[in-house]
């Protein structure tokens, strides 16, 4: 079988618009450098402050989510890795851009998501810094999500409609392998190009998430209960731990020992 990355994804900002990769690190112990760092909390009710770095896992209450803002989906947002500044587009048209290390950088932003979100947020949202080995994550145990092709085209044909894999927001996507293989592969060694050593620690369950179109915001899809009537069950995606950290690229082969 032959299986390589198709596609990388990181996610900056949890709930925000995900950053196309040529190549990126995933770190031993860890996850993909860079790759959730930051979150929107809510500012009503939270202990919180803006550029706190977070120790522990918030309550998913205390975050803005897409799934509990899906209008997060129409903006574009861009994070500038070198200079640490995050750009936010809207209808094509940059309407925010702040340098997250820079409390004034950070109040900008957060001044434009508090109009923003104005009815879907408890207080004005408050820009928080993941602590260094910790992220925000929907996982609890550090690691990556990969996601197999052929499995989103199976759901496609479940629910009739072309499904973007991007509902998933997982870090690798994946071609090569059958429609749902890489649910077989828990507990399993996966290398990639060569040199980077994963161990597929779980599956991970449909994320309320994937019901949001991420090009046009709306909640168009229920995949939960599609893949349950459809499939019988309702796990995508599979997480996997980094036991040997090192650089991914797309096109790099997969193999799965």
């Amino acid at each position: 079988m032959s299986c390589h990355v198709a596609a990388l994804y990181r996610y900056p900002v949890k709930a925000l618009s995900p950053q196309a990769l040529e190549h990126a690190v995933l770190e031993t112990g860890g996850g993909m450098q860079g790759d959730h760092r930051y979150a929107l909390a809510h500012g009503a009710g939270s202990t919180v402050g803006a550029g706190d770095v977070v120790t522990g896992r918030l309550p998913r209450s205390s975050l803005v989510t897409l799934s509990d803002c899906p209008k997060l989906a129409t903006l574009v947002t861009r994070f500038i890795e070198p200079l640490n500044v995050l750009t936010v587009e809207r209808d094509g048209r940059q309407v925010a851009r702040g340098d997250l290390s820079q409390p004034i950088g950070r109040a900008i932003l957060e001044d434009f998501f508090t109009a923003f979100l104005r009815g879907h947020s408890r207080g004005k949202p408050r820009l928080v810094i993941a602590k260094p080995g910790e992220t925000f994550a929907n996982h609890d145990r550090p690691g990556v999500v990969l996601i197999n092709r052929a499995s989103v085209s199976d759901i496609e044909r479940v629910v009739g409609q072309p499904v973007d894999p991007l509902r998933f927001r997982g870090n690798l996507l994946i071609d090569g392998p059958p429609a749902w293989d890489e649910l077989n592969w828990i507990g399993r060694v996966v290398r990639i190009g060569g040199t980077v050593t994963l161990r597929v620690a779980a599956a991970m369950p449909a994320h309320p998430a994937a019901e949001v179109n991420p090009g046009t915001g709306a909640v168009d899809l229920n995949v939960d209960k599609a893949m349950k009537q459809g499939l019988g069950h309702d796990t995508f995606g599979i997480l996997c731990e980094v036991i040997e950290g090192g650089q991914v690229n797309t096109g790099d082969s997969v193999i799965v020992a």
